[in-house]
């Protein structure tokens, strides 16, 4: 997965590799959740929700997946 420019904090390069990977293949196993990381790197909660959603219906057993997304419902909550 897109972890060099993320690593860098190159968040806008991340976001434009992770969304074509997203485009070409939607079921990629992560690259929602990627997708998520950035989004919050970017302060971007909103997104980043959908994005940790989209993951957990590809991949409903990944509990950290859902602690992120509880993180950002808190966070948006508040």
């Amino acid at each position: 997965m897109e972890r060099g420019h993320y690593n860098r904090a190159e968040y806008d390069d991340a976001l434009r590799v992770l969304e074509s990977a997203a485009h070409a293949d939607p079921k990629l196993p992560f690259v929602h959740y990627y997708l998520g990381e950035t989004y919050l790197k970017k302060q971007d909660l909103e997104r980043a929700r959908a994005e940790f959603k989209k993951e957990l219906e590809l991949e409903p057993d990944v509990a950290f997946t859902y602690e992120r997304l509880g993180n950002v419902e808190s966070t948006l909550s508040a």
